[in-house]
């Protein structure tokens, strides 16, 4: 569920599509993938996500989650940010490896809620500033997940979370590759 801008649930969208029919018509072109300037090119716009620098972003993404901006029909994150919880139902809890990120330029945070032996706790884990467009991926390698917030302060979203599942509470033997939990849309 989401905090902040319009709804109660974040907005869905694919990353080569963030807009109408052609990048003009509406939409927010920072959260596009790849990046224009990538060979290929694509309808990602913004210079954190140019070949080269850190937050490089030339690969396809797919879906995405943001905190969609009141009033808009076209995917746009909200200017005053928001918040997208995650909810794990499973009783043992997950063990998340890392969570997808595109457009982080403001500041934001990755919040995570956990159960240990002694009791229930939480992390926070601050989110590099990579620029409009950058993508990243934000290691958590934490076990026991019952909740994650991710807390944007202006633009973002949410492109993956790779996971163990739920009956796994450790990592995988060595070799082995955890689930990665593409955002699809559900009916």
């Amino acid at each position: 569920f989401a905090e902040g801008g319009e709804g109660s649930l974040p907005r869905i969208f694919d990353t080569e599509n963030p807009g109408g029919e052609k990048p003009s018509d509406c939409g927010d072109s920072d959260l596009g993938a790849p990046n224009k300037a990538c060979p290929g090119g694509g309808p990602g716009r913004g210079i954190g996500g140019i070949p080269g620098q850190p937050g490089e972003n030339c690969e396809p993404l797919g879906n995405a989650l943001i905190v969609q901006e009141p009033g808009e029909s076209c995917p746009d994150d909200n200017v005053n940010g928001g918040i997208i919880n995650i909810v794990f139902p499973a009783t043992n809890g997950q063990y998340v490896y890392e969570l997808g990120l595109l457009d982080i330029d403001y500041e934001a945070v990755v919040e995570v809620g956990y159960e240990t032996l002694t009791g229930f706790k939480q992390r926070s884990i601050p989110v590099p500033l990579l620029g409009d467009n950058s993508y990243q991926v934000l290691a958590t390698n934490q076990a026991n997940v019952k909740w994650i917030k991710v807390k944007i302060e202006r633009s973002g979203a949410i492109t993956s979370i790779k996971l163990c599942p739920e009956e796994s509470v450790a990592p995988p033997p060595s070799g082995t590759q955890p689930t990665t939990s593409p955002l699809v849309p559900t009916a």
